[in-house]
């Protein structure tokens, strides 16, 4: 096993003989971060540096937070199986979750990332649809997750790519992103947030009204706050009347 002080040079040769080569490395062709851990908001390198992370998908709570490490730590000297068995944590946390939530939501599903959240949302919104409207609509520069299904919903993975773009499937429907300062309706050209949003809930309407493909539309997916576009943060509201 390697140890820390092992150059970079190194620990390269051995990532590149033994993982997929389709997996990158941040700053490879440059310098590349040697990260021995995490704490809260920061990364260190080798050599004690912090790095303010802002890209790890961490921020809610931060790297090796006390309180979670001692909670999965205990957890999993326990007990680490599905959820067909009893056992009162998993009941005691959707209820203690579930309290945070306005109504009418009452009842969560447990899963072990966005993309498989994000498949099982999907399957939901066809399952209500009797599966007759397995058309999806999406955003601009939006990304859902890694599976062959959440890939073909993400304008992220299939425009925003310059070296191989890939075709939008007949099935997906792209939506202009609601950016207030970068996108087609903004605080350039409209006098208020209030008329922006306006703006793009009609492209919302007025796909709807006129797309052939109306009657086979079944599902309307976006994030909150479109991360691979730019952290953009929509009109107010504009989610509550999309929806």
């Amino acid at each position: 096993m390697l140890d820390f002080s092992d150059p970079k040079k190194k620990i390269l040769n051995l990532r590149s003989s033994h993982l997929s080569p389709s997996l990158s490395v941040a700053y490879g062709d440059v310098n590349p971060l040697l990260i021995v851990k995490g704490d809260k908001q920061y990364l260190y390198d080798e050599k004690g540096t912090a790095y303010l992370d802002c890209v790890n998908n961490v921020c809610h709570v931060g790297h090796c937070h006390p309180t979670v490490v001692k909670a999965t730590n205990e957890q999993l000297s326990k007990l680490n199986t599905n959820t067909r068995y009893l056992h009162p944590n998993i009941a005691m946390y959707a209820k203690k979750l579930t309290s945070t939530f306005p109504e009418p939501l009452k009842h969560v599903i447990f899963v072990n990332s966005g993309t498989e959240a994000n498949e099982l949302a999907i399957r939901m919104a066809q399952a209500y649809h009797n599966h007759n409207k397995k058309d999806i609509l999406s955003v601009e520069h939006g990304y859902h997750g890694h599976s062959t299904t959440l890939v073909s919903i993400s304008s992220y993975k299939l425009q925003d790519q310059p070296r191989q773009p890939l075709p939008i499937p007949e099935s997906t429907h792209i939506l202009p992103m609601p950016d207030m300062f970068r996108g087609k309706y903004n605080m350039r050209n409209c006098k208020s947030e209030e008329e922006i949003c306006d703006h793009y809930i009609n492209e919302l309407k007025t796909f709807l009204e006129r797309s052939r493909q109306r009657d086979k539309i079944g599902t309307f997916i976006l994030e909150s706050i479109n991360g691979c576009g730019g952290q953009v943060v929509y009109p107010k509201n504009y989610l509550l009347r999309g929806f």
